[in-house]
């Protein structure tokens, strides 16, 4: 994701932590990059989550909506996708 470096990478943590979903079970930071081909004071953080269900493989479907859901929260909190 590409974040403001003014806002913080705590900042951008908060605003993650607020995504909840049924399936979601864990998530990682991976890495952080700043420099060439992003904009003046932006960074990108790489995050992996990882999702699953106790009692069931997970269809296409319920990947899809996760899918959905998580794109719906980046944008209502102002975080755009590299």
């Amino acid at each position: 994701v590409v974040w403001s470096v003014d806002a913080g990478f705590a900042e951008l943590e908060k605003a993650l932590d607020l995504f909840q979903h049924p399936l979601l079970q864990k998530r990682e930071f991976l890495v952080a990059y700043k420099g060439k081909g992003l904009e003046k004071g932006m960074a990108s953080y790489s995050f992996r989550f990882l999702i699953g269900a106790e009692d069931h493989t997970l269809s296409g479907e319920e990947i899809d909506a996760f899918h959905k859901a998580m794109l719906d929260h980046l944008k209502q909190h102002g975080i755009a996708l590299r």
